[in-house]
């Protein structure tokens, strides 16, 4: 049975409890609100298949990216809603037109940020954006089978170790499977995330974890309130951002991430190109751009496929990764604070969590404030 001796071990992929046949191994939080299995031993019949579906323990194949290009949509209202380029947006509209099925993370109604199944062109405007928070994908594994089996289009997205975990899962190739992974800088705890959203004294209706309000250089956290009010703050100021990129809040795997490497599984590898102009030698119009890896030939078909709906640029993947992707291959490097961090923000609030451990100093927040609108 599969068992967590070392929590650095365990991505919290739902691999192992997926694929359970007594479905006796359930997804529990720990104290720090991350997703770990919890084995009921009485109903455990030793089948050892939890083990052999696991990303960390059973490593999938892998492949050097094809080629890589820049790319931006050409649909204005993607764009804007999406962290950079747009590219799965787009890549998830062709799945859609073709009566595919795409499965990407979103925000329900009480704003937990989770996986979702969208079959309707509507349903995937809630997978624009990054979410920088693990999703709940319990049970989404099963779901993804069933589809692919029943012999529909089906597109997954997700952090590479999901990806991985998805694959071992279904331990089979589905020539009707498109994977797209982004290259993440970790992901932080929801709890973490839960009491940072009910710490404002209106609820919030709405939410943006790198709104381009300022443009794509300047993102910014954003919220809207059920008062009509809005907010705004940067990385610097606000406490949750703060605390993602301070790498104090992400899961303990991340620190020592298995997927981290310039080889991967996915048709597609996409990351943030902020080095437009250094790479093209032309002009950034700072609506944002995406580095997008083609890593297979399925991949270079879709791709094919959906360009024309693409502002297209040639790339190079050294220079890509030099430039952009130091997160490519690097894990997060773990907060000397981050045990500490999590024991406090037990039993104190997130604010002064924060304001013990990281700090925002007032003179940030005086330049913040003169752009950012609070409860308007």
């Amino acid at each position: 049975m599969i068992k967590i001796r070392n929590k650095k071990d365990c991505c919290g992929c739902t691999a192992c409890s997926s694929a359970c046949p007594q479905k006796c191994i359930s997804m529990e939080p720990d104290e720090e609100g991350f997703f770990y299995p919890v084995v009921n031993e009485k109903e455990c019949i030793n089948c050892h298949k939890c083990e052999t579906v696991c990303p960390i323990i059973n490593k999938t194949s892998k492949r050097f990216p094809l080629n890589a290009k820049i790319i931006q949509s050409k649909d204005s209202e993607d764009l804007s809603h999406c962290s950079s380029g747009g590219f799965f947006a787009t890549l998830a509209k062709y799945v859609i037109l073709k009566q595919g099925i795409v499965y990407g993370v979103g925000l329900d109604e009480s704003l937990k940020v989770t996986h979702m199944r969208a079959t309707s062109l509507e349903q995937i405007k809630k997978f624009r954006g990054s979410k920088y928070v693990q999703s709940d994908i319990v049970g989404t594994f099963q779901k993804v089978k069933m589809d692919l089996q029943a012999g529909c289009l089906v597109c997954f997205s997700g952090t590479p170790c999901q990806v991985s975990g998805l694959l071992c899962f279904l331990s089979k190739k589905y020539e009707n499977l498109i994977t797209f992974e982004v290259v993440c800088h970790g992901v932080s705890s929801p709890l973490l995330w839960k009491k940072y959203k009910n710490s404002f004294s209106h609820k919030i209706v709405s939410s943006n974890f790198r709104s381009k309000h300022y443009g794509y250089k300047h993102g910014v956290m954003a919220h809207a309130f059920d008062n009509g009010g809005t907010y705004y703050q940067s990385g610097r100021t606000d406490p949750f951002l703060k605390c993602f990129f301070s790498e104090i809040s992400s899961r303990p795997s991340c620190y020592v991430c298995h997927f981290k490497n310039q080889e991967r599984v996915s048709d597609f590898t996409v990351f943030d190109c902020w080095s437009f102009s250094k790479i093209t030698h032309l002009t950034d119009n700072n609506l944002g751009y995406s580095n997008v890896f083609i890593n297979s030939e399925k991949g270079q078909s879709l791709f094919s496929k959906i360009s024309k709906d693409f502002f297209v640029f040639e790339s190079d993947i050294k220079l890509a990764i030099t430039l952009d992707g130091a997160m490519y291959n690097q894990s997060a490097k773990q907060n000397m604070n981050r045990d500490c961090f999590f024991q406090y923000l037990k039993k104190h609030s997130v604010n002064k969590t924060v304001k013990k451990f990281l700090r925002i100093h007032w003179y940030d927040r005086l330049i913040e404030t003169s752009k950012c609108f609070f409860f308007r």
